[in-house]
């Protein structure tokens, strides 16, 4: 007959519940003690059972537990209204208001079987967290391997009854704390389906969102709506298909993704976009239907300092990325496409490096290929002397000009450093090249051109502490190191103007000239003993002494400051005032950042050069938060040269807990636009957290110590 346990008395037992926590098959052991205990023993660690009642029968080897029933284990839990264990067959079921909780993940269902012995269990009607997802099922399976399967499953960030959005699939297999597969997902705003997906993969330990959706208009291609979403095929591989239609442009679609392959030694990204462009912009010069953009980049570390960059980049037009993805117009460079395999050791550097044009709207010199060979400055035995030097073999070609050679160049250096008074670094020195050009100017003879220049460096540090006028300071330190640099170099065998114009190789020229430049630091010391720097200001000038005309060649200031804090003063001037390469370049910009409420900053920039127009911009903006759910900025910028706004954009950031909502209004000389984006908040998006985010104004420590 089946004894029974008096209400509230606990049954202690050691048994293993995989359902929850997963470590191997139990033992089980029978009865001893006496008639109020029964305990069961595992091999493993223990398992505690408790119930308000609980009974055991001997004959059967079934223990009951009904109500207030946990099971626990370490840090998991299983609670239940009634469990029913089986010791002999090793099988156990729970229901009842079921809720398991492990390590942060909560699983909650009406019913629970497991079998010891198979190592299998099934929850049904679950509901369960598991940051940042809420995830509720018909069934959800865990299989011997340890992985779960689940049926029919619902999966959303949003923690409301009726959840703003949410991902239903018939199937999703989990991997505990490594992947996420799901097969046949519907995406649905409240209860309306908007997009269907075979196919979904995802790293737990990524937070990177698994759907975007954008929407907008812009004048030049119309209304348009764009769905993005992610998949991660397999670990270290990410994804990201998307399409875009437009009203007057057509539809477009692409693929976008991410590697992290070799753990971690390698890594990479792409993005692709194709459109058969119906607008009238795909009639302009240059121009057709056919329009798009990739881009690839992927660098691997190599055993033995090695290691490999590989770039890609190529556009239909010079103005496929301004019209399509303004963001990353004002981003990137000029196309540039290569692949450098490179070594780097204690003295020397080897590089093979082949670049190649594939926009065909830039210019750019092709290396096929480029190798090198760089020895790192190293002293020559015991004698003081300083020995650096290099080559570089390479066939060259300029497009679009379409000139070409091949060219050998090979340097050197010799320098003695002298110390002088412990106050004074000397550094005397001498250089010479040798250039070899296998095509020239005429395109008929090869030429060899010999150069060599000699000069001296010398560098010294003063330093001085000044007591603190200011409440918050107790001390200021100023720092100056100022260099001068003289170097002499005769007219080489054949000057620039002799020879084809590839890099700055072909550009050595005779010289006379002295560059001195001056790095001045005030460091400040607060009250409270922390350090801070509150000032750099660089000051670089060049003179040229050239058949006995001296002139200022160069002249270049750059000054840093942050007076206090949230307040940053940042302002540059360049200037080149030799006739053949004649460049101004100014900016200055004033800024204030508190992270937590508000951000500004006002700027002015000028640039004129030979090789472009005088422009000159006064660019401000600010954003402010309005508690932890507002955001809202706004960035314009004034060109004087055509008395015109030439660029304003406003932005509003909007958070409903589980979603976020993006909402841009940009207008730019070629096209206004609106944009709005949807965004699942707990996967941030870095197209918004780029625009958003407040970031501060750090305070950088001294380099030296008091």
């Amino acid at each position: 007959m089946p004894s029974s346990r008096a209400r509230g008395r606990r049954l202690f037992f050691w048994v293993f519940m995989l359902v929850v926590f997963p470590v191997s098959k139990p033992g089980w052991a029978e009865e001893r003690l006496n008639e109020d205990e029964l305990i069961l023993f595992s091999k493993e660690e223990p398992v505690y059972f408790s119930a308000d009642r609980v009974t055991y029968d001997r004959d059967t080897g079934i223990v009951t537990g009904e109500g207030n029933v946990e099971i626990v284990q370490a840090e998991s839990k299983l609670e239940g209204d009634r469990a029913v264990i089986n010791t002999l067959r090793e099988l156990a079921e729970i229901e009842g208001n079921v809720k398991a909780t492990s390590r942060g993940a909560v699983v909650e269902g009406t019913r629970g079987l497991y079998d010891f012995s198979a190592g299998e269990g099934v929850f049904y009607e679950a509901r369960g967290y598991n940051d940042p997802w809420y995830v509720s099922a018909e069934e959800i399976q865990r299989v011997p391997s340890g992985e779960y399967a689940v049926r029919n499953a619902s999966l959303t960030t949003c923690e409301l009854p009726d959840p703003h959005y949410a991902l239903r699939a018939r199937s999703v297999e989990v991997v505990p704390d490594e992947r996420i597969t799901a097969r046949n997902l519907t995406l649905f705003a409240g209860p309306v389906p908007i997009f269907y997906f075979p196919y979904y993969s995802q790293d737990l330990d990524t937070r990177v969102p698994p759907i975007e959706l954008e929407a907008g208009t812009q004048s030049d291609v119309g209304a348009y709506l764009g769905l993005a979403y992610e998949v991660e095929p397999a670990e270290g591989v990410s994804l990201k298909p998307h399409v875009r239609a437009f009203t007057e442009s057509g539809v477009g679609a692409g693929l976008d993704g991410e590697l992290e392959l070799f753990e971690g030694d390698g890594r990479g990204w792409f993005d692709t976009f194709y459109i058969y462009d119906l607008s009238d912009e795909a009639e302009e010069p240059g121009v057709d239907e056919h329009r798009g953009t990739a881009y690839a980049f992927y660098r691997q570390n190599l055993p033995h300092e090695w290691n490999a960059i590989f770039r890609a980049e190529y556009n239909t037009d010079e103005e496929f990325l301004k019209t399509y993805s303004f963001d990353k117009y004002e981003d990137r460079e000029p196309p540039q496409s290569f692949f450098n395999l490179e070594r780097t050791g204690t003295h020397d550097v080897i590089s093979f490096l082949t670049s190649v044009r594939l926009a065909d709207y830039v210019e750019q010199v092709e290396r096929f290929p480029q190798l090198r060979l760089e020895l790192l400055e190293q002293r020559i035995g015991d004698t003081g002397f300083f020995f650096s030097g290099g080559n570089q073999s390479a066939y060259l070609n300029h497009e679009p000009e379409d000139f070409h050679t091949a060219r050998n160049f090979t340097d050197a250096r010799i320098a003695y450093p002298v110390r002088l008074w412990n106050r004074l670094e000397f550094v005397p020195f001498v250089e010479g090249d040798a250039t070899y050009y296998s095509d020239t100017l005429d395109e008929e003879d090869d030429e060899f051109r010999l150069s060599w220049s000699t000069g001296v460096a010398a560098q010294t540090k003063v330093q001085r502490v000044y007591g603190s006028l200011f409440p918050m300071y107790s001390n200021f330190r100023h720092v100056m190191v100022p260099t001068v640099t003289y170097r002499f170099r005769p007219e080489p065998d054949d000057r620039p103007e002799d020879l084809l114009q590839f890099d700055n190789v072909d550009r050595i020229d005779r010289a006379n000239s002295v560059e001195i430049e001056v790095r001045n630091y005030l460091q400040a010391k607060r009250r409270d003993g922390l350090k801070r720097e509150v000032l750099q200001y660089r000051i670089t000038a060049g003179v040229e002494f050239d058949d006995g005309e001296d002139k200022l060649a160069e002249l270049d200031n750059e000054l840093w400051i942050i007076p206090i804090p949230h307040w940053q003063l940042v302002l540059k001037a360049f200037s080149d005032f030799r006739d053949e390469t004649r460049n101004d370049l100014a900016s200055a910009i004033l800024r204030y950042s508190n992270p937590e409420l508000f951000e500004a900053h006002i700027g002015a920039t000028h640039g004129d050069s030979l090789e472009s127009p005088s422009t000159t911009q006064l660019v401000y903006a600010a954003s402010k938060s309005f508690g932890p759910v507002w955001r809202a900025g706004f960035e314009q910028r004034y060109d004087f040269s055509e008395d015109e706004l030439s660029y304003q954009e406003l932005w509003v950031w909007h958070s409903l807990d589980c979603l976020e909502f993006f909402l841009v209004l940009r207008d730019r000389r070629e096209a206004t636009s609106i944009m709005a984006l949807v965004n699942i908040t707990a996967f941030p998006m870095r197209r918004i957290e780029r625009t958003t985010d407040i970031e501060p104004i750090e305070e950088k420590q001294w380099p030296t110590f008091w």
